[in-house]
């Protein structure tokens, strides 16, 4: 597994951290995609996880439609 990228995601003043990582799959040897996106509420003593796996050329776009269920997420 490789990391292609981490980052901030803000949601509603909330600080999100995604992060990309690439991979060969077990079963195929083909690449995979896996995205996670977490948040650790500290007040509330509660974490957060959305996963996403996936391939291209498609991973982007469903990627974002998690992007959208975290932002539709109200705590």
């Amino acid at each position: 597994m490789k990391v292609e990228s981490s980052e901030d995601f803000i949601v509603n003043n909330k600080t999100w951290k995604k992060i990309i990582v690439t991979g060969k799959n077990f079963q195929d040897d083909s690449l995979v995609k896996i995205a996670y996106f977490y948040y650790v509420d500290e007040k509330n003593h509660k974490d957060y996880i959305f996963t996403y796996i996936g391939h291209d050329p498609d991973f982007e776009k469903y990627m974002f439609q998690i992007e959208d269920t975290i932002k539709s997420f109200i705590f």
